[in-house]
């Protein structure tokens, strides 16, 4: 559910820039994606949340569909560990 969320939003040109545990919700037994205040165009996006660094592609530093991604990894990991990141 988590990657058909972002999937959509890259689909329709949004990046979503603020990908962490504390912005996805579970709501009967359904993903939702919280916080969309940093989100932005894709053609607009590159400022950086430094509250989620840990989340962020390190190589890159426009956050663009690739750095979502990257997050979305971020987040498996934190899930499968229970560990937060770094």
């Amino acid at each position: 559910q988590l990657s058909n969320a972002i999937n959509c939003l890259h689909e329709n040109g949004i990046v979503h820039k603020d990908l962490h545990s504390n912005n996805i919700l579970i709501h009967q037994n359904s993903i939702k994606l919280a916080d969309f205040s940093l989100s932005k165009r894709i053609k607009d996006a590159g400022q950086i949340s430094f509250e989620t660094v840990p989340y962020l592609d390190p190589e890159q530093i426009k956050k663009q569909k690739k750095s979502d991604i990257y997050s979305i990894g971020v987040l498996f990991w934190e899930l499968s560990s229970g560990k937060k990141p770094f």
